[in-house]
């Protein structure tokens, strides 16, 4: 099946296609990565050092004037931080009245509760209404009861024995009433439930209690509900960020494990593939084809079955509640439907296969070379971890800097204006104070959040483009310098002897003294289609709950052609960085000659290419499968971890399992990205050594006597008598 000739896709009988450009004409100086090379692409090298100055200076702003304490931590509505400073032993802070809250509906994330904020040591343990306290006074004939007067909150340095209790709340020094609440990201929020029963608790025991807040408002269990759902919603997220980290603190020692089992595991994964290449690619279709004919056979014994019986679904509804699943489950068009369509996949993969069988021994041959290169240069495996270290440093020095300058903002207070409509109805609103508020307004504005910097969202928008350029650089580099080693291999006419010595250190080398403006150009035109993106996805949040369907719609549109043009320029840059490695050309013209050279063998690249990913995302999926299953049991409890030592208790439990799946995919990916860049670049050498050579003595051929097998090529004695056949 593998044997005889295998010619180009674009090759005619007067030779190749001019469509795509000409073959690679023959260089008898060509050995192999050019030594002799010029700077490429310097204007961008200089732009991109510049763009990485400014960055810098960007952050320095944010790390100057930013302060993460204002995130993490609250703030009352004097614009004190809870828990820090003065107010380090108070760091909950309670609201005085949530029916302020529920005025301001969804807006309460925007503007804030409309009410005074102080910072307590512990959010209130029981339900609790000033009146209760009046009451009792009134019985001891108004006597001020110290033990009632401490059940109080309070604003900062109010006299609580000085005044009467009613005049406390009307004045609005005392909050009228608390609930027992929980803490949710250090705000007394109360539970939904505790907000529905405070009423009713209230007044069973005291039924000459009226419930109501400083200006004589009614309080209802629906007002009180309605307050707390727009609190919590607010700050839910704040809670499960916290839980979630204190969950991964726990368990460091087991993420690290983990990671290092990981390693071993793609370690011993990508060495098994050396010798069993053909065998899991042939294993891995054969699979395919089986679980495609077992799906046909299912399907269409199911609609059989389903004709024998004259069974109809009956499920209560019609069949135009489309999200009736079970109703089309049980329709025998249903299994008709799918038994059709899974047969004609399935013939068109067989008729595929029969098709590229040739090319797919090409492609098999191709993954084994690779593999043999990837087994001639061991260090290639520690190489990926370097970007990878680096990607991770601009991350967090990202994540870092977006964190600073968006608390880099000054206080902002907001007054509450009340207002009637033409129909009769209260309206609160929040009017921004600045400098020329009345004093008489002074007291009446209330801190609400940090901010008043307009730049700011330019400044962090700036920050994640340079992250996302920095971080495609990196990719990039480690691109070219596997390509420029692995290249090194497929040119070495006798292998492994002809091997440099060091190939990933100079294949690093020359990149970095000749062609880190390419990598800028490249890695440019990819961050600018990702922030595009970003802004796309941004502007259809915003837009979720609009009735705007084109808009929403088109902006989908715009999503899923800026993804499709992502990965095209990602495949097209990967293979120009390889002719960059090779040739030492600049970024345009190895991009063009690498689609040229791709254009003129289309149906190989397609095959060697989905082979591979195919292989790749199976061998991934098995490292990633391996440890995340062990990580889930230990962390349940079901198998010991190290004997001797206590499992941590976890509020979610599947927060650290989650990391460890995540980690462990990307350092097997880190692991077979080797693979796959030694695939692609000994294929694009392949198909340069096709064009350019013809087996004759002075011009043969470089690659192994396997595929010279395959494509019923062989390569005649050489002059100092040598033979490679």
């Amino acid at each position: 099946m593998c044997g005889g000739n295998d010619d180009d896709d674009t090759k005619t009988d007067g030779g190749y296609s001019s469509k795509f450009g000409s073959p690679v004409s023959y260089d008898p100086s060509f050995q192999g990565p050019v030594q002799k090379r010029s700077c490429t692409d310097v204007i961008c090298c200089i732009i991109f050092a510049l763009a990485i100055i400014g960055m810098v200076a960007v952050a320095s702003l944010g790390f100057i004037h930013g302060d993460p304490r204002r995130l993490v931590y609250p703030t009352d509505t004097r614009g004190n931080i809870c828990g820090y400073g003065n107010y380090s032993d108070r760091p909950k802070l309670v609201f005085f009245d949530l029916l302020a809250c529920s005025k301001m509906g969804h807006d309460v994330a925007k503007f804030g509760c409309p009410t005074p904020q102080m910072c307590v040591k512990e959010c209130p343990s029981t339900n609790y209404v000033y009146l209760e306290s009046v009451m009792k006074e009134r019985k001891m004939k108004n006597k001020k009861l110290k033990s009632e007067r401490d059940k109080l909150v309070c604003k900062y340095g109010v006299d609580r024995m000085a005044e009467s209790i009613t005049d406390l709340v009307k004045s609005g020094k005392c909050a009228a009433y608390y609930i027992k609440s929980m803490s949710v990201a250090r705000r007394c929020i109360p539970a939904i439930f505790n907000a529905r029963n405070f009423h009713d608790n209230l007044m069973s025991g005291n039924s000459n209690i009226v419930l109501e807040n400083v200006d004589g408002l009614k309080i209802t269990p629906h007002s009180l509900d309605e307050a707390t759902r727009y609190l919590s919603e607010f700050y839910k997220f704040h809670e499960y960020g916290e839980m979630i980290y204190s969950d991964v603190k726990g368990s460091w020692l087991l993420i690290l494990v983990c990671f290092l089992i990981a390693v071993g595991i793609s370690l011993f994964w990508v060495i098994l593939l050396r010798w069993l290449a053909s065998v899991l690619i042939i294993v891995t279709i054969i699979t395919f084809l089986g679980l495609l004919g077992f799906i046909t056979y299912y399907t269409f014994s199911t609609y059989v079955e389903l004709n024998n019986t004259n069974v109809t679904a009956e499920f209560g509804l019609a069949p135009a509640f489309v999200g009736n699943f079970e109703y089309y489950i049980g329709l025998k068009q249903t299994w008709l439907f799918l038994g059709i369509i899974s047969a004609v996949v399935l013939g068109i993969c067989i008729l595929l296969l029969l098709f590229v069988a040739r090319r797919l021994c090409v492609a098999i041959e191709l993954i084994k070379e690779a593999s043999r290169a990837v087994g001639s240069m061991m260090f290639t495996f520690i190489w990926p971890f370097v970007p990878f270290l680096l990607q991770l440093g601009v991350f967090f020095f990202w994540l870092a800097s977006a964190i600073y300058l968006a608390s880099m903002g000054t206080p902002q207070a907001f007054s509450t204006v009340y207002s009637v409509n033409k129909d009769g109805k209260s309206i609160l609103s929040r009017i921004p104070c600045n400098e020329s508020t009345s004093e008489s307004m002074e007291k009446f504005c209330d801190f609400v959040r940090y901010g008043g910097n307009d730049y700011t969202t330019y400044l962090e928008l700036f920050v994640l483009f340079m992250a996302f350029w920095i971080i495609n650089f990196v990719t990039s580099l480690n691109q070219i310098v596997l390509s420029g080693a692995f290249a090194s291999y497929y040119w070495s006419f006798n292998k492994p002897n002809d091997i440099p010595r060091f190939p990933i250190i100079s294949s690093f080398g020359r990149t970095v003294r000749y062609h880190l403006g390419s990598l800028a150009f490249g890695s440019l035109i990819i961050a600018i289609v990702q922030l595009v993106r970003v802004i796309l996805d941004y502007i259809n949040y915003k837009l979720k709950d609009s009735n705007n369907k084109v808009a929403t719609f088109m902006l989908k549109c715009m999503s899923c052609c800026l993804w499709c043009l992502e990965n095209f320029l990602t495949f097209l840059n990967k293979n120009a960085y390889i002719m960059i490695a090779i040739h030492g050309k600049n970024f345009c013209v190895s991009a063009k000659k690498a689609f040229s050279m791709i254009m003129r063998n289309a149906l190989r690249t397609v095959i060697v290419d989905k082979v591979t990913d195919l292989i790749m995302f199976l061998s991934k999926l098995m490292v990633t499968a391996a440890v995340g299953i062990t990580a889930f049991y230990w962390a349940r409890g079901e198998i010991p971890f190290i004997p001797g030592t206590e499992i941590p208790r976890f509020n979610y439990y599947l927060a650290p399992v989650v990391i460890i799946i995540i980690g462990s995919y990307f350092i097997a990916s880190c692991f077979f990205s080797v693979y796959e860049m030694a695939v692609d670049t000994i294929f694009l050498c392949f198909v340069e050594d096709t064009e350019r050579n013809d087996g004759s003595s002075d011009r043969p051929y470089y690659m192994n006597k396997e595929l010279m097998k395959i494509l019923g090529k062989k390569n005649n004695k050489l002059l100092d008598g040598n033979n490679t056949d």
